[in-house]
């Protein structure tokens, strides 16, 4: 540990980096045929028994990061895990989560700079979805 940020530090993100420490696991038990809105507008992902998907990251607003067939891609995230629990594709099974860190470089305003894992921070950190907040959120007064 470098310094600890105290609740209320205000402070930049620099810049960061994806982790993928393990792939997660997915395997189909039947042909699954998956819409895809995302690639070439509205087309259908195809997946067969035979098939081995390894999810990398879940990105956002259901869709993620996976390598298939020794290439990197990415889609819907259609199998049921934490990020996506309404999805109920049939014959679809996630045999194992993905494990992956993100670590973002802080400034804070006194110049001293560290890595965080902002997807193990046990706080919530105001900035990290601005299209999300109309204005970043007050700590409570203490009294």
């Amino acid at each position: 540990m470098v310094f600890r940020l105290e609740r209320s530090t205000h402070f930049r993100a620099l810049t960061g980096n994806l982790h993928v420490e393990r792939a997660g696991l997915v395997v189909f038990r039947d042909t699954v045929r998956v819409m895809d809105d995302e690639v070439l507008g509205s087309s259908a992902l195809v997946f067969a028994p035979a098939d081995t998907l390894y999810p990398l990251f879940y990105g956002s607003e259901g869709t993620g990061t996976w390598f298939f067939h020794g290439t990197e891609a990415g889609g819907p995230w259609f199998f049921p895990d934490e990020h996506n629990f309404y999805a109920r594709t049939p014959n679809v099974a996630l045999i194992r989560s993905p494990v992956t860190h993100w670590w973002v470089l802080v400034r804070t305003l006194a110049g001293r700079e560290g890595w965080i894992d902002v997807l193990t921070v046990d706080a919530r950190i105001a900035g990290m979805s601005p299209h999300y907040e109309d204005s970043p959120p007050r700590c409570p007064e203490r009294r």
